[in-house]
């Protein structure tokens, strides 16, 4: 079961954006979403909408649950079902 924990998603987007050398003006102008949204959901201001969240997943080609958990989980996950 998912546990949101806001601040790693933050931090997650955030990450995925220095990877990917997109600019929060970028990702909002491709998410067709206001730039001050992105900055007030990146700082912890506003809430990210799950339609956000979501938007997000996909722009950057990665699941939801990617986005919302700790890398640290994502590896204990994946190493419980071996291939």
């Amino acid at each position: 079961m998912l546990n949101l924990d806001k601040d790693i998603l933050i931090q997650n987007i955030k990450q995925l954006m220095k990877d990917n050398n997109v600019t929060q003006p970028k990702l909002a102008d491709d998410l067709n979403v206001g730039q001050p949204s992105i900055s007030k959901c990146l700082s912890g201001k506003q809430s990210i909408s799950i339609d956000l969240v979501y938007s997000i997943a996909q722009y950057f080609k990665v699941s939801i649950d990617e986005l919302c958990t700790a890398k640290e989980t994502q590896k204990e996950n994946n190493n419980e079902f071996p291939t």
